[in-house]
């Protein structure tokens, strides 16, 4: 079903634009590994921070395939099954935190008159609980994941999200090269979050870059 009544839509990556998943993600990175090395599978020893870090928004596959390179697909989702058991838990115990001014930022927007989705390379129920715990829910007209459509990488998210939600007005709001990336390949205009877990290099075929997300407002096409 295509909606044909939205003029402006804001598209957010999750992970490194509207959520500092780091405190989570190293944690749940580090029992992910310690249970594979008691399980038996020898995975190599846990890389540095910035490597870690650098894999945040990345779909699982391309993730692990870069973490523990020349194991089977099986395995690289068992380890991202792994992963996620912890994350979710971590997330429960309080782990993670929204970048500041975010909800401020959504209700601005929201003000203006767009509508505002979430285009993420996450699991579905990693994002439910994140927008409900800290009461996103009803700044968003929809939830777009790799886990809920089985896409295999964001510009096919994205295409799809457009798709259903078309608008003459479209910005992608995101931190790493994959946001980038699907923004220039279904033609909205990208913004790039230097706050996030992406590299200036990543981020440099963004339209506009940005170094927090209050920024975002004081842009002319998103005023």
């Amino acid at each position: 079903m295509r909606e044909t009544l939205i003029r402006k839509a804001a598209l957010f990556d999750m992970d490194g634009t509207l959520f500092d998943a780091w405190p989570l993600a190293l944690k749940a990175y580090e029992m992910t590994y310690d249970r594979l090395r008691k399980e038996g599978y020898e995975p190599p020893p846990l890389p540095p921070e910035d490597i870690l870090k650098a894999q945040l928004g990345k779909t699982y596959d391309a993730m692990w395939g870069t973490l523990i390179p020349g194991r089977s697909l099986s395995f690289y989702e068992l380890a991202d099954r792994w992963m996620f058991e912890y994350e979710e838990a971590l997330l429960k115990r309080g782990y993670g935190a929204l970048f500041p001014d975010v909800i401020p930022v959504l209700e601005t927007l929201v003000s203006r008159g767009f509508y505002l989705f979430v285009a993420s390379n996450g699991r579905e129920s990693y994002i439910q609980m994140i927008v409900e715990r800290f009461g996103l829910k009803h700044y968003f007209k929809d939830l777009y994941s790799a886990g809920r459509f089985g896409t295999r990488s964001k510009v096919d998210l994205v295409r799809r999200l457009i798709t259903t939600y078309p608008a003459p007005l479209q910005v992608m709001v995101g931190d790493r090269r994959s946001d980038v990336e699907a923004g220039v390949a279904n033609d909205l205009y990208v913004v790039g979050c230097l706050y996030g877990y992406g590299s200036p290099e990543e981020l440099k075929e963004a339209d506009t870059l940005i170094t927090s997300l209050p920024e975002l407002l004081d842009l002319p096409l998103l005023r």
